[in-house]
């Protein structure tokens, strides 16, 4: 005769799979993007199916009406009847559970290609220009992410750059990040402005913005050599650190004007920001605010970066950079990364 102990399994079982099917059901729901939204709510239907399937098994013990595949030895058949249905549900849940399995491998190999696409997306190297140190780095919290940045040196040697980050994680972040790259682009090389491109990517995806109910923040520059200017647009990003050379405050580098991707009539401001020989600029997206201090010493902030950046100012950017990147490690543990991070830092020669 079946145990007890075999039918607590089985309804314990019964009872993972209903969960498993709230959360792909409810994961499906929150999903903005269409072929996400069908893959999980695909997987959460097979979930209902199969604990379906299962209840009727449990349903079929309790009630003695399942039946054995062979006839078994006199004395032993309800024994035998027993262990068919046992055999039966587990290989169920095996064959389920290899099928879902399979399918989650190859939505991880995707999310693998994606991940690398928008890698290659993103500078390889640093542009060289003769009177700034550049250094920068990209730290994903997941396959794909939000954050961007991006530089284009013009010929006469003007450096366009800019660093934003998209509201939200994942797939739709990313997918969101590749069109703002495009409209960047786009204004870079034809030499616009870094407030007339900010006001061509807001309008340009807005309608993309809407329909994910997302927004982005943005901070356009560009840097003209001859005149040692920083001419820039900020859309309610945050103001990056501007320590300049014999001073220990820093600047606030901002402008009037709102995040993107929700007005397509939003006005923007440009300012400009004379540069001197060891002048020194960190920008970042907000995920460097996740940084989490294990010692509950609280969120990586503002006061201890700025410390930092003034004890090594001298040191070149590269090096900066590396000392900022092993103090955020020394902070966070090894407490997961929560959120991406982008550090781009500027020296002036």
């Amino acid at each position: 005769m079946i145990s007890k102990r075999d039918i607590d399994i089985l309804e314990q079982t019964i009872k993972r799979e209903e969960e498993a099917h709230q959360h792909f059901s409810t994961t499906s729901k929150q999903l903005r993007n269409p072929s996400l939204a069908s893959l999980f709510e695909s997987l959460g239907e097979e979930e209902l199916e199969h604990m379906k399937l299962l209840e009727l098994q449990l349903e079929n013990i309790r009630s003695g009406t399942e039946k054995p595949d062979e006839v078994p030895v006199k004395g032993e058949a309800k024994e035998h009847d027993d262990i068919q249905v046992a055999r039966r549900a587990v290989k169920l849940f095996s064959d389920k559970a290899e099928e879902l399995w399979k399918k989650q491998l190859s939505f991880q190999q995707e999310m693998e290609i994606a991940g690398e696409i928008q890698a290659n997306l993103l500078p390889r190297s640093m542009p060289e220009v003769d009177d700034l140190e550049i250094a920068a780095t990209f730290l994903m919290s997941r396959k794909v992410g939000g954050d961007y940045f991006d530089f284009y040196l013009n010929n006469k040697k003007q450096l366009f750059f800019v660093i934003g980050d998209v509201m939200g994680k994942g797939v739709p972040a990313a997918l969101l990040m590749t069109s703002l790259r495009v409209l960047w682009r786009n204004g870079a090389l034809q030499n616009l402005s870094p407030r007339k491109i900010v006001e061509r990517i807001n309008e340009g995806s807005v309608e993309d913005f809407r329909v994910n109910g997302s927004f982005a923040t943005l901070f356009s520059a560009c840097y003209v050599p001859v005149k040692s200017s920083l001419w820039f647009c900020n859309a309610g990003h945050d103001p990056p650190f501007y320590l300049q050379k014999g001073r220990n405050e820093s600047l606030s580098l901002t402008t009037p004007g709102m995040v993107v991707g929700i007005n397509p009539h939003a006005a923007y401001q440009q300012k400009v920001q004379k540069m001197s020989p060891g002048d020194l600029i960190l920008f970042f997206s907000d995920g460097l605010w996740e940084v989490t201090d294990p010692e509950k010493e609280g969120l990586y902030n503002r006061d201890k970066v700025s410390k930092l950046l003034l004890e090594h100012r001298e040191k070149p950017a590269e090096e900066i950079l590396a000392l900022l990147l092993s103090q955020m490690k020394g902070l966070s543990g090894s407490i997961p990364q929560r959120d991406d991070v982008t550090l781009i830092l500027m020296k002036k020669r």
